[in-house]
């Protein structure tokens, strides 16, 4: 069991460092797998958990309705910054279509439990999206079709977890330091600053 814990810089802190948000792809995102890491997965047996865990998901834009079982093939493609649930594509096995979007900064913890991979998230977030039958109570289980693989999976997913959280930790140094030399500036275009260097030199001619 691995736990993740950061926070998100707001509005302020982004548009003091003078960075951007980007935006995620889209439910009903055609998305290439080509070098990315993804891995083929599927919903859990819903006897494992003694309920059905069919769910239907409406597609943003064209209103698109796919119902998944625990048959249909899925991709879990892990980024930089947030993970995909996608639905493979017969017709082409090197692109995807995006059934659900989790960034990796709201990720918790996760673990193993055989062929399952457990990925508990913060659902309180407003970029964790809407809650269904394969996102429950803010935790997203998948089912792969060995252990190795499920283990591979996660050693992968805590990788770019730690990774990212280092990425973020750099990111808010920076911030500071922006925030400072901002400070700085600021100080020395004020009258303040030119009447204390005045006096300071004042004293050094006495």
């Amino acid at each position: 069991l691995t736990f993740f814990t950061t926070e998100e810089a707001d509005d302020i802190l982004l548009s003091i460092a003078g960075l951007e948000m980007t935006r995620l792809p889209k439910v009903g995102t055609d998305i290439d797998l080509r070098g990315r890491k993804s891995f083929r997965c599927k919903l859990p047996s819903k006897f494992k958990f003694g309920r059905n865990i069919n769910c239907d998901i409406i597609i943003d834009g064209s209103g698109t309705r796919i119902v998944l079982t625990e048959k249909a093939g899925l991709v879990l493609v892990i980024d930089p910054s947030e993970i995909y649930l996608c639905q493979a594509r017969r017709e082409d096995s090197n692109r995807c279509t995006v059934i659900d979007v989790v960034p990796l900064r709201i990720i918790i913890a996760s673990a193993t439990e055989g062929e399952l991979l457990h990925i508990v998230y913060n659902a309180e977030d407003l970029t964790a999206g809407p809650q269904c039958g394969i996102k429950n109570n803010g935790t997203l289980t998948l089912r792969f079709d060995r252990s190795e693989t499920c283990a591979s999976t996660k050693e992968c997913l805590e990788k770019h977890l730690v990774a990212h959280e280092k990425k973020m930790q750099m990111d808010i140094v920076e911030v500071f330091e922006q925030c400072g030399l901002m400070g700085t500036d600021n100080y020395l275009e004020s009258s303040d600053a030119q009447a204390v260097e005045d006096s300071w030199c004042d004293f050094q001619q006495a």
